[in-house]
């Protein structure tokens, strides 16, 4: 402090100021510093309720309320995580990400599928050239297969007669039936393969076609509703009858 121009000023550093200023200056910041204050509140595990101008040590486990004086707005502030549930927390969120991104699948798919079936008719049509399609593929293991049966059965009934005529067995005939049975275990494995393809093939087309009523069903319930019409009847008529009520 020292007298300066028949005042007495104060020294702030290499700030100059008189005393009435430096009050005036230190009530305005007390004032800004009030006017921005943050009173937190909490219940701790206890029972005790706490109330500070900063986040309160005791209920880091818990939430805590914080009140902006200026505005009376209350946030929430949520308990600090541990790594266990930052890290849930991120799984959650990526499994929110995962679900989003597979309705979005769906939904493409779902197009798609309406697109190219205007009708179960065209659905059906599709199924049975691409099973046709199938069975031409293997057409070569099927025709060996099926001709191996037809020459089984004539051997069998060739020996079936020779027993009831009271002859001997065949020898060639039961060497012959040896050979096929022997050719019919290796052409096993493809023959499986060909049942797994259509299996597989009339699977997806089922779910498809299941899909595909479901969609049409939601379609027309949409309209019924926008339209205020009657719903339609529950059960499927046969062709020739009336739906039953």
């Amino acid at each position: 402090m020292g007298f300066y121009n028949g005042h007495w000023m104060l020294y702030l550093g290499t700030v100059m100021l008189n005393p009435r200023s430096f009050l005036l200056t230190l009530m305005a910041f007390s004032a800004a510093a009030a006017v921005q204050a943050q009173v937190y509140t909490c219940t701790t595990a206890a029972g005790r309720k706490i109330t500070a101008d900063r986040p309160i040590p005791e209920c880091m486990d818990r939430e805590q309320r914080e009140l902006q004086t200026s505005t009376g707005r209350v946030n929430i502030v949520k308990p600090k995580q541990t790594e266990a549930e930052r890290w849930a927390e991120r799984e959650a969120q990526k499994k929110l990400e995962r679900d989003k991104e597979s309705a979005l699948q769906q939904q493409r798919r779902d197009q798609q599928l309406l697109a190219r079936y205007p009708d179960e008719a065209a659905l059906e049509e599709k199924r049975s050239y691409l099973l046709a399609e199938v069975k031409k593929r293997w057409e070569p293991t099927l025709d060996e297969q099926a001709k191996i049966n037809v020459r089984r059965k004539e051997i069998v009934a060739a020996g079936e007669a020779r027993r009831k005529a009271g002859k001997a067995s065949d020898f060639g005939a039961t060497k012959e039936a040896a050979q096929l049975e022997r050719r019919s275990l290796q052409l096993q494995p493809m023959m499986d393969k060909y049942a797994m393809e259509v299996e597989r093939s009339n699977r997806e087309f089922d779910q498809d076609l299941e899909r595909l009523r479901y969609l049409r069903g939601q379609a027309q319930a949409a309209r019924t509703l926008t339209l205020g019409l009657p719903p339609a009847p529950s059960g499927t008529a046969k062709p020739g009858q009336s739906p039953s009520h």
